[in-house]
């Protein structure tokens, strides 16, 4: 199988988000998507929610709808990229375990084939990968 990943703002732009990266096409050419829906990368915020490290949930799941809504492929085709590391861009505030489990439960209910958490030090907590 090959997957690919993207940055999160490709879920929802439809022009190439200035990096030459559409979802249409990646989606033609791979068994599985990998967006990079990290809550921090939203930097200027979704439809209704200007501060997206508020509200994790929301943010991963209607990134991964929106995306699947353009594609129209099964959720199954989504393993999304989910935030472990502190934020960056909103108040430098720390995705620990419950935020961790806030990212899974969206991407679960959502019906992604699962999920991959990413941290830039390669420091992660030994628990809060389960709803």
């Amino acid at each position: 199988m090959v997957a690919a990943d993207i940055f999160g703002y490709a879920c929802w732009n439809t022009n190439d988000t200035d990096i030459g990266q559409k979802i249409q096409p990646v989606v033609e050419a791979v068994d599985v998507i990998s967006p990079m829906v990290y809550p921090s990368g939203y930097h200027l915020g979704i439809p209704n929610y200007r501060n997206p490290v508020q509200h994790p949930y929301k943010i991963v799941y209607l990134s991964l709808k929106r995306a699947q809504e353009r594609t129209q492929v099964s959720p199954l085709r989504f393993r999304p990229w989910l935030q472990a590391f502190r934020d960056y861009a909103f108040g430098r505030k720390f995705f620990n375990e419950e935020e961790m489990r806030i990212q899974i439960k969206a991407s679960d209910d959502f019906g992604a084939s699962g999920w991959m958490f990413w941290n830039p030090r390669n420091i992660y907590p030994k628990s809060g990968y389960k709803q």
